[in-house]
């Protein structure tokens, strides 16, 4: 259904472009603010749907506030620390160097 509005939405933008005719660059304008307002209305739909069915109504919520806001879980693991110029691979010795380095830190406050 999109295809056919960005379709022709593309059609109308290569018509005017190049051109500095308010008439010829009217229609494409309007065409723009129709379609934003189509798809608007449709993400509205779609998500009032997605609230009706849904079981768990605040996890949802969420799901759509982090889609809309591009908010993607991320599971960002240090894999290697270079630490006084040694490479450390090791999980464990890496959350030990970040410690004794907060610790050294807190200590110095």
């Amino acid at each position: 259904m999109y295809k056919h509005f960005l379709q022709t939405k593309r059609e109308l933008y290569i018509a005017s472009r190049n051109c500095y005719n308010l008439l010829i660059k009217k229609p494409y304008k309007s065409y723009c603010k129709i379609v934003s307002s189509v798809i608007k209305e449709a993400q509205i739909l779609y998500y009032d749907n997605e609230m009706m069915n849904s079981t768990d109504k605040i996890k949802t919520l969420w799901k759509v506030i982090n889609l809309e806001t591009c908010r993607r879980a991320s599971n960002a693991a240090i894999e290697f620390l270079n630490a006084y110029g040694v490479i450390i691979n090791n999980q464990q010795v890496v959350a030990a160097t970040f410690n004794n380095c907060f610790l050294s830190v807190a200590q110095c406050i």
